[in-house]
């Protein structure tokens, strides 16, 4: 993420899923409401076409983590304003329930006119049915129909501790269901049948042996003892009176964190609801409760995926805001990769400088980029060794007195991978950083004249132009991108405005930008700029003090003679 523009991780993950055969660096530049308007096309009768878009797993853009915060709201300002601006996008968000109240709150801003609600509830006895009968029909391996049956109602009914039968819901759980199907599959196809007091025992010994392995591996993911997970669960889901529901800080005394149960909530051992505010949690279905009681103490197999699939889970763990899970799983790709895994490897390693780098760690980062682009580099991927070098560029210009050996970290990468727009924009930041303005002018405009709607280089074009004096021209660039998700552009926009004499605009406009904080020295000079011509020197002279100390990223060194004169001034 390091080697891409500033944009969200969360916009950036959104778009790479809808559009993949974009290149990252191609979608970093983007917000939603750029892709959209950029690949609306018309109808016959010369209206915009329909757009149908989809988010699965939407609770990371309601869930509260480590790393969401800021994030997370400008995501959601960036949906809601392409939402808006583009009336001819249609999308569903698919979430759980436990985050509904969160999804509903977003909705509510829109149209109530154009949303609406759908709950999709586990299986009934006749869709189930379908499920199990039609595949293997298909297939020309068909079931026998009584033993679907069977296997149906099975999953619907709760047995007490002795196995006798105590109820029969109405729902059937298509988790468990396509649990139960892939095993018993292979066994019943071809028409064979199963006597019915030995599909319970099938039946329990895979919910049963499912569950002792998602457990077990939680356990190894969170370095919790096996024994002493898998007897906290039991007592807490199952006890020795039936199923009980677990609110979420119920196994703080234990070291069971609320992490531990959104892993298994993700493994679908249990699910979540909320009551009185608080999130609770219940096993996934009530089948799963004698199998559970049945759990002994000593731990179920932890059966490791490949590298690919563990490189896959580091993901989902960053994502969720467990930097130490995902590093053990990169890591743990690495060891399990093989003589014919080198591209997994680099993947791990470039994965591990991402983590690094979201914690504040330039310089492993760095380490873990290199060590990427070698392999990347025996692998001859010379657009992923270009992109990791401009990663370690980007780390280098957001150093101290980096923005030198930023830019030859960029020259180097814009030489690997020359018609990469990004790369060269990000060449034009750390030229301007490193204090030669029209050096990275000449760059920016070399970008632009291959695709004059660039929006990163027209952002960043638009800065410079501001901090130059030329406001006609910055307003010009900066009026054609988005500029509510980032604080140093809509301070640039401040700045350009009371340039040209608007000065009651400028600071309306500036007062919106968020400063609490603030350590962006280019944003803070505009800021300061805007306030020396509002009238107002002593805001002026506060802002420019905190240019002068501000670190992420320092004021080039043109910008401090600026600072200074306002200092002065005072």
């Amino acid at each position: 993420m390091a080697a891409l523009s500033e944009q969200d991780p969360l916009t950036f993950a959104l778009l790479s899923s809808w559009f993949p055969d974009e290149t990252p660096t191609r979608v970093s530049d983007l917000s939603v409401t750029d892709v959209f308007r950029r690949r609306t096309r018309r109808d016959r009768f010369g209206s915009p076409a329909r757009i149908f878009a989809a988010i699965d797993q939407a609770e990371l853009m309601f869930r509260e983590s480590p790393r969401g915060g800021r994030c997370n709201e400008r995501f959601l300002e960036g949906l809601h304003h392409a939402l808006v601006r583009q009336p001819n996008l249609h999308l569903l968000i698919s979430v759980r329930d436990d985050l509904l109240p969160e999804a509903l709150a977003f909705t509510e801003r829109l149209d109530a006119a154009h949303t609406t609600r759908y709950a999709l509830a586990p299986l009934e006895r006749e869709h189930a049915l379908e499920a199990v009968l039609r595949p293997p029909n298909e297939t020309g391996r068909p079931l026998d129909g009584r033993t679907a049956e069977l296997l149906v109602d099975e999953l619907r009914t709760l047995r007490d501790s002795s196995g006798g039968r105590i109820a029969a819901g109405p729902l059937v759980d298509p988790t468990l269901l396509q649990l139960v199907c892939a095993e018993l599959w292979p066994e019943l196809s071809y028409g064979s049948d199963m006597p019915a007091e030995r599909l319970v025992l099938e039946i329990d010994h895979i919910l049963g042996g499912f569950c002792a392995h998602e457990l077990a591996t939680v356990a190894a993911d969170h370095r919790l003892p096996p024994r002493k997970l898998g007897s906290w669960f039991r007592t807490a889901f199952v006890g020795l009176d039936g199923r009980h529901d677990v609110e979420e800080a119920a196994g703080e005394a234990h070291n069971v964190s609320d992490t531990v149960l959104r892993a298994l909530e993700n493994r679908h051992v249990i699910k979540a609801h909320r009551h009185s505010e608080k999130r609770w949690y219940e096993l996934q279905h009530p089948r799963l409760t004698n199998p559970v009681r049945k759990l002994g103490d000593r731990p179920g197999p932890v059966r490791r995926p490949g590298p690919a699939a563990r490189l896959r889970a580091a993901g989902l763990a960053l994502s969720e805001g467990n930097p130490e899970l995902a590093r053990h799983h990169a890591e743990g790709a690495i060891r399990a990769c093989g003589k014919g895994d080198l591209r997994i490897r680099a993947e791990a390693e470039s994965f591990l400088g991402n983590i690094a780098h979201e914690e504040g760690d330039g310089e492993t980062a760095a380490e873990c980029y290199h060590r990427a682009a070698e392999m990347f580099e025996t692998l001859h991927d010379t657009t992923a060794v270009g992109r990791l070098l401009a990663a370690v560029g980007r780390l280098k210009l957001a150093q101290e007195s980096g923005a030198t050996a930023a830019v030859t970290e960029l020259r180097a990468a814009a030489g690997r991978v020359p018609h990469d727009l990004t790369v060269q924009t990000g060449l034009g930041v750390a030229l301007w950083h490193a204090g030669h303005p029209q050096a990275a002018l000449a760059v920016l405009n070399g970008v632009l004249s291959h695709d004059g709607n660039a929006p990163e280089a027209l952002r960043v074009r638009g800065e410079i132009l501001a901090d130059l004096g030329d406001a006609e021209s910055a307003l010009r660039d900066l009026e054609r991108v988005d500029r509510q998700a980032r604080p140093s552009t809509r301070a640039a926009w401040a700045l350009a405005l009371a340039m040209s004499h608007q000065i009651d605009t400028a600071q309306a406009e500036l007062s919106s930008v968020v400063m609490d904080d603030a350590d962006n020295g280019p944003m803070l000079l505009r800021a300061a700029r805007v306030r020396e011509l509002g009238g107002d020197p002593e805001a002026a002279a506060r802002l420019a003090t905190q240019a002068v100390s501000a670190k992420h990223p320092p004021l080039p060194p043109q910008q401090r003679d600026t600072a200074n004169r306002i200092l002065l001034a005072q």
